[in-house]
């Protein structure tokens, strides 16, 4: 449970910086790749019940983390946005961010613990690091 729970903490902060963070696409477009795969992956945790659903749904898991890993490397080539995009990141995903959040310690809390322990074996934290820097500050 506890690395399940590090896990969704990790994954807030990866989107809270993705507006932050790489590559040739712009901000705004990692941004909303980080928040469909919070998503996606809120919605494949709401399906697990069951020790068989773990094993059902575990490469599905661990590929939205990869995607997500490699979201977080991009929002960190990127650099912090300008003051004036990093506002209007805030108020484009910000309810959509705080929505998946919520979903995602939903369906944790929903889980019966041996469910939760099973996703803890998975160690998908490996596949999706804790961002450097922090969240943005809020003007």
């Amino acid at each position: 449970m506890r690395k399940l729970t590090v896990l969704v903490a990790c994954l807030g902060l990866s989107v809270a910086v993705a507006g932050c963070g790489g590559g040739k696409r712009d901000h705004e477009a990692v941004m909303e790749d980080m928040v469909a795969a919070m998503e996606e992956f809120a919605d494949t945790l709401g399906k697990i019940q069951s020790k068989e659903d773990v094993e059902k749904y575990k490469d599905d898991l661990e590929a939205i983390s990869k995607k997500m890993e490699t979201l977080q490397k991009e929002a960190t080539a990127l650099g912090d946005p300008p003051k004036d995009l990093d506002k209007k990141l805030k108020e484009k995903f910000s309810k959509r961010m705080a929505a998946a959040m919520g979903n995602l310690m939903g369906a944790m809390m929903g889980m019966p613990e041996d469910v939760r322990n099973e996703i803890d074996k998975m160690d998908i934290m490996k596949s999706t690091p804790a961002p450097a820097g922090g969240p943005p500050s809020p003007e």
